[in-house]
């Protein structure tokens, strides 16, 4: 239906309503409930975040702006298609640039794979809108490009720090630094009950945007399942830019620390008994999933450690402080309490000294007035944070 809409100058109604939401019948809902339908589908609703309907991101992939996002298995449009090509005997034929077949492909892996997903169950998954999933007014249900932007501002007010990551930019000279890279959050024309990071890299750019996928309408706490995007990213990310030394407990980033974390906590002696049995049972409860293990740890430390309630033991909390630190003044506030006081101090002796390195390895590319370039400006800006 997609495909066939790109081509006509004005959509029906009916038509639009099952691209944005899902809706295929007006039998399958209440009258009261296509009334409200067709308000929200009138919405002009834009936004200054990364923020898109799905059949709009659709259009990125048309116009060659962004490719197709990966598949169920990780491979991208021309792995899958070389793969096809090779199957069939064509080896060595170049691919055809056609973006009707680069959006076919999106719709058959990326949505199809991730509204199942999202639904909570994709052996249960029911991508058709209807009544008995979505009760009563769909605007209650309903995610918004504004709610969205609101929950992830203020995920991100606590954790500023998600999607800077070292990239380096071209001055006189080639510079190495930080730089922030939001994700494009999809908005998925599906009834569901959890978010998903679907793709954290686009190949070996690193300056490309992450994907993130959120059900039209949303059941459940958004906020904490967003909080799971996040860290299933900050994961994600961290793998994809350190390599095959993602594990290394000190070249490794956070996800070395952690993975060391949890394969010694029987050897740990900063972790209580009653700290390994728990941690030992909540393994199991995960079916030794360290990438989930470590998404409830970030929940708890974006929920209960920013307001000083312990939650985590203090070798996460060490890791969290050093990895994933909170906004200045939220620092402050934690660092008058014992538990984090000492974290303080090391974060706060790592973090000078790093921002007096820049100070000095910036000062050439000061201007009469003494102003840096913005991207640099940016940047001490980010390590005052």
């Amino acid at each position: 239906m997609y495909l066939r809409s790109v081509a006509e100058s004005q959509i029906p109604a009916p038509v639009k309503l099952m691209l944005q939401f899902g809706f295929f019948d007006e039998k399958l809902i209440d009258p009261d409930q296509l009334e409200i339908l067709h308000n929200l589908s009138r919405a002009d609703e834009k936004s200054d975040m990364p923020i898109f309907f799905h059949q709009e991101f659709l259009q990125k992939i048309r116009s060659g702006e962004e490719p197709p996002s990966l598949n169920e298995v990780g491979l991208t449009y021309e792995k899958q298609i070389r793969e096809e090509m090779q199957r069939n005997g064509k080896k060595g034929e170049t691919i055809e640039d056609d973006p009707l077949r680069k959006m076919e492909y999106e719709i058959h892996n990326m949505l199809q794979s991730t509204v199942g997903v999202c639904a909570g169950s994709r052996s249960t998954a029911f991508p058709i809108l209807n009544s008995f999933l979505v009760r009563g007014n769909p605007d209650q249900f309903y995610v918004s490009k504004e709610r969205i932007k609101k929950v992830l501002a203020e995920l991100l007010d606590l954790d500023y720090s998600a999607f800077y990551r070292e990239t380096v930019i071209k001055l006189n000279e080639p510079v190495l630094l930080e730089e922030e890279v939001l994700p494009y959050i999809i908005i998925l024309p599906s009834f569901g009950t959890k978010t998903m990071m679907w793709q954290e890299i686009v190949g070996t750019n690193k300056r490309s945007r992450a994907r993130i996928v959120v059900p039209a309408f949303f059941m459940g706490d958004l906020r904490r399942s967003l909080a799971h995007s996040l860290a299933a990213f900050r994961w994600e990310i961290n793998r994809s830019l350190q390599g095959a030394m993602w594990a290394d407990p000190v070249e490794g980033g956070i996800t070395g620390a952690y993975y060391d974390y949890v394969q010694f906590f029987r050897k740990n002696s900063k972790l209580s008994t009653e700290a390994k049995e728990k941690l030992h049972e909540r393994i199991k409860g995960v079916r030794n999933n360290m990438k989930e293990l470590f998404c409830e740890d970030y929940i708890m430390w974006v929920t209960y450690e920013k307001e000083g309630t312990m939650k985590l033991n203090n070798v996460v909390r060490d890791i969290f402080y050093r990895n994933i630190p909170f906004r200045r003044d939220v620092r402050e506030r934690l660092e008058t309490m014992p538990a984090f006081a000492e974290l303080a101090g090391k974060f706060k002796n790592v973090r000078t000294r790093k921002f007096n390195e820049y100070t000095r390895k910036f000062k050439k590319y000061e201007d009469a007035g003494g102003n840096l370039p913005p991207q640099l400006a940016q940047y001490m800006n980010f390590l005052k944070m």
